[in-house]
């Protein structure tokens, strides 16, 4: 079988202009091509680089060819690039306009394009990095562990951006995320309202829990007169217009027992109790009227 050896580009020093640099290397391998050339990294934390590791992939795509660098793997013969450490190249036809694209398996690929090289014979650095993607979990918790709300949906969303993340394929509410700072949010169909958590700041290559609870919600139509008190078990009282519903959530909501009881008071009206049933939310409001009291009208014949 053929014999194939690697070819390791030397470093060269040229001028640098906007962040790439071109000049003129001592030799080239065919002096009708241009030299692409640079630095390749993984980046695995914040200040933490390696070089490309194995299994990493270079393509380089312009002028109808596609060229493939695999770290690990020997180039097949017609092609000439390769990568030693943190440094690679490639010798390919000038005053092309490439695309070039940097891929590991764990990390988010890299695309430069347009990238152009020109003109024969100089030698262009384009340094290239690709990050190690951070691992999000978000753990839900429910109040007195009820069933979710119904419709529940989890979503990470980038505090900077407001970009909203979908979940791993396959996955529950597991997110694969650039640096940055997050919070989870909850929604559901209405009326359960949304839920948010914390901030997290998630650095590169991170593995990191966000915790996000849902409290409970107890909901209560009253009838009868236009202001009322309901009062829940463990004591949690709320006053308010009858017109909108009374809605209380944790930690007013009794953490135990998971059924309790709402009563209803109103000056002029008899007091009512009801028992509310064990759901995250209950949807409809349970109902209370409240009657009035009996008055008693007329003179007692003395």
């Amino acid at each position: 079988p053929m014999k194939i050896t690697a070819v390791t580009a030397t470093p060269i020093a040229l001028p640098l202009v906007s962040g790439r640099r071109i000049g003129t290397p001592a030799s080239l391998p065919t002096p009708s091509l241009v030299r692409l050339q640079g630095t390749a990294q993984q980046r695995t934390g914040t200040t933490t680089r390696i070089g490309l590791q194995t299994g990493a992939t270079m393509t380089l795509v312009g002028g109808g060819k596609t060229y493939t660098i695999t770290v690990g793997t020997p180039n097949p013969p017609e092609l000439r690039a390769g990568v030693s450490g943190s440094n690679y190249w490639f010798d390919v036809p000038a005053s092309t306009t490439y695309a070039l694209t940097v891929a590991q398996t764990g990390y988010f690929p890299l695309q430069i394009d347009p990238l152009s090289v020109s003109p024969v014979g100089t030698a262009v650095t384009q340094n290239v990095e690709i990050d190690k993607i951070a691992v999000v979990t978000v753990n839900v918790t429910n109040q007195n562990g009820l069933p979710d709300p119904a419709g529940l949906s989890i979503t990470l969303v980038n505090k900077a951006t407001l970009a909203v993340e979908p979940p791993r394929g396959g996955t529950t509410n597991i997110f694969d995320v650039r640096a940055g700072t997050y919070y989870a949010q909850a929604t559901a169909t209405n009326p359960y309202p949304p839920q948010q958590s914390a901030d997290t700041t998630v650095n590169v290559g991170d593995v990191k829990g966000v915790n996000l609870a849902l409290p409970r919600y107890v909901r209560v139509n009253v009838s009868g007169p236009s202001t009322a008190t309901v009062t829940l078990t463990g004591g949690t009282v709320l006053t308010q217009s009858t017109s909108t519903p009374f809605q209380f959530k944790n930690p007013a909501v009794p953490a135990s027992p998971t059924p309790f009881e709402a009563t209803a008071t109103a000056t002029g009206y008899r007091a009512q109790k009801v028992t509310i049933p064990a759901a995250i939310i209950n949807d409809p409001p349970v109902s209370i009227a409240l009657a009035l009291k009996p008055t008693v009208s007329g003179s007692i014949p003395g």
